[in-house]
């Protein structure tokens, strides 16, 4: 970073995903399935630690929350829903009856009205020191 620069990391905190389910048990192995593919879901509560070894500091943070109740091809319930799905049964962390019903849960919910998804992203802004 430019001695003047400003860095803005936005980073989606997946401990705050929310999402109504019939049964959380097949939703939570599902989940747990999707963390196989990074290396840290909490890393918005951990960097800011991390700021100071850069030579940054934390000017600001906010909270930005998707919220989405509705199954739109674009939706941020739907995309992430097929690729979960998709990496949790390539990976044989689930078969693929378990990621079909889930997926059938989600377009059911939908469609009665009763779909909850909800995720946050912590933006924050640091600058050199």
């Amino acid at each position: 970073m430019r001695p003047d620069g400003r860095l803005v990391i936005g980073d989606i905190h997946f401990g705050t995903l929310a999402r109504a389910s019939d049964d959380p048990n097949r939703t939570g192995r599902a989940l747990r399935a999707r963390d196989g593919h990074f290396r840290d879901g909490a890393v918005p509560a951990t960097f800011l630690s991390c700021l100071p070894k850069t030579g940054s500091r934390h000017v600001s943070s906010a909270p930005v929350t998707f919220a989405d109740a509705k199954k739109g091809a674009d939706g941020i319930v739907m995309m992430p829903q097929w690729l979960v799905a998709e990496f949790a049964v390539s990976g044989g962390a689930i078969p693929e009856a378990v990621a079909r019903a889930w997926s059938e849960e989600l377009h059911r919910r939908a469609d009665a009205g009763s779909l909850i998804f909800t995720i946050t992203d912590p933006v924050t802004v640091a600058e050199a020191i």
